[in-house]
């Protein structure tokens, strides 16, 4: 995957030799604003496992567009009543 500037993703964590192939892929993405688990996971994920898969998916489905979603999805959150985060 090409390094390119994105709005959302997630913040990357360090991965050490130990940690599963997939979790260093997730790395090949600058960290953004939002990502996919702080909209859609939230408090519902239940392991790293989970925010690895979604980070993932989000390489996977990447554009402008899926990034001005998730923007738009974020600000949805924060406001809303059931999100904790007000």
């Amino acid at each position: 995957m090409d390094q390119h500037f994105t709005f959302a993703e997630t913040t990357n964590q360090l991965v050490t030799d130990a940690d599963e192939p997939e979790q260093g892929n997730r790395l090949e993405v600058k960290p953004g604003l939002t990502g996919e688990w702080q909209v859609n996971g939230r408090s519902t994920v239940l392991n790293f496992d989970q925010v690895v898969a979604m980070d993932l998916n989000y390489q996977k489905r990447w554009s402008l567009g899926y990034d001005l979603k998730l923007i738009f999805k974020t600000i949805q959150v924060v406001f809303s009543k059931r999100s904790g985060a007000c």
